[in-house]
């Protein structure tokens, strides 16, 4: 991971402690000694019931982070994933088994009756069948005769992470990567956001790769999809069940009759609900035991200062977004702009990594806090990369140069329009 070294000078006492102040050029000020100025890296949750939800998720992941503490070199999947996949398959299978009893029901009908009710069940199927995985349509997918260097880059991490390399590669212009199941089958995709790649030192570049590789290796993707299956059908089943706003009546038998349907609504949807919860809390543990794993299989890879180097980079506001924001304003050309930003200094890395431990700064839901996560990378031995391969890696940018060029516009109006 390269930090900056820009000077630093003093300037005024912290306000709290009156311990003087080192200024660096263009970096926040904060103080060490008390933590003044360290800004908050991540929003609180908002409203009573994600408050409720955040405490649990937080608890599971500090309890996991003790078990694997305690573990080191064990990178087995979650107790949790087990459970979530049987609640999933039973969920499935009633499902299946319902519709195929109101099918059955409605064939056994006579006349315009058996045309309306299947009618309404193919509406009802349509609206509560999970839909098959695809890629977002602003992916655009490389194949191997197009980006050689990253296919060769990937299946170079796939073999030292120990998992079959994706089947489709692609590139997107977000902050972010990740990799998910296409379809209904196995086959696997990694996309690549060019930003996210643009803003990485070269080990962290290969950080992240390995990172979002590591989920392979658990079969972590293909599990997901079935909790995922799961959650949508019941997801959709609760919408369907949960009453809606009926508006104001002036007649008092039409609100009492739309209160009393209510009423029963909210029976028939509250056991769905249940199910929404408690299936939604243990596929959240295991994504975050995942998350974890994942970790420790990239760290193996590309060393823990790599992997430590991108968790940092997702701190705070992006590195170089400013810069590319404001050439995309001026009709410049992003991209340059967004390599050329400095990078953080030891000094700014210290300040963001204080300020996810104070406001408990996670990606999302599925994540665990990013403290923790630092933390555990932090204890994993201090060894050569093994993936580190600098010639691949400027290959693969220079690839990656050529293969962003027709973004170029896309990603300058994203820039304008503040999608980031």
């Amino acid at each position: 991971m390269t930090e900056g070294t820009h000077a630093t000078t003093t300037d005024r006492a912290c306000p709290r402690c009156a311990t003087p102040l080192e200024v660096e050029p263009a970096m926040p000020r904060w103080c060490p000694a008390c933590d003044w100025g360290v800004a908050a890296e991540g929003a609180p949750p908002v409203g009573l019931l994600a408050r409720r939800l955040e405490r649990p998720l937080r608890r599971a992941a500090e309890q996991l982070h003790g078990r694997l503490a305690a573990d080191p070199g064990s990178v087995r999947a979650a107790p949790s994933r087990r459970a979530a996949l049987v609640l999933s398959v039973g969920v499935l299978v009633v499902a299946a088994v319902l519709v195929a009893a109101l099918v059955g029901w409605a064939l056994s009908l006579t006349g315009w009756w058996r045309v309306g009710v299947l009618a309404f069940l193919t509406l009802l199927a349509w609206e509560l069948l999970p839909r098959p995985t695809r890629l977002d349509p602003k992916v655009v997918v490389v194949t191997a005769d197009e980006a050689p260097a990253l296919h060769a880059l990937v299946h170079r991490l796939a073999d030292e992470v120990g998992v079959r390399p994706p089947a489709v590669l692609g590139l997107e212009t977000d902050w972010n990567a990740y990799v998910i199941s296409l379809g209904w089958g196995r086959r696997q995709a990694l996309v690549l956001g060019l930003p996210l790649w643009a803003a990485l030192d070269p080990d962290e570049r290969v950080g992240v790769l390995a990172h979002e590789l590591g989920h392979l290796r658990s079969h972590d993707t293909a599990a997901g999809r079935v909790v995922g299956a799961a959650l949508s059908v019941l997801g959709r089943a609760a919408t369907v069940l949960w009453p809606g706003d009926t508006g104001d009546h002036d007649s008092l038998l039409v609100s009492a009759s739309s209160a009393l349907g209510g009423v029963v609504q909210r029976v028939l949807a509250a056991p769905v609900i249940g199910l929404v919860v408690l299936l939604g809390r243990l596929d959240a543990a295991w994504s975050q035991h995942a998350e974890y794993v994942a970790d420790r299989l990239a760290a193996r890879a590309a060393g823990p200062r790599a992997v430590a180097g991108g968790l940092v980079s997702l701190l705070g506001t992006p590195r170089g977004l400013t810069a590319a924001q404001v050439a995309a304003r001026t009709r410049a050309d992003p991209w340059p702009a967004l390599e050329a930003a400095p990078r953080p200094t030891t000094r700014e890395l210290e300040r963001r990594r204080r300020g996810s431990v104070l406001t408990h700064h996670r990606v999302d839901d599925t994540h665990p806090p990013t403290a923790l996560r630092l933390d555990l990378v932090a204890r994993m031995p201090d060894a050569a990369p093994t993936a580190l391969d600098t010639a691949l890696l400027e290959r693969t940018d220079t690839e990656l140069r050529r293969l962003r060029e027709p973004l170029t516009r896309r990603f300058a109006e994203e820039l304008v329009h503040g999608r980031f």
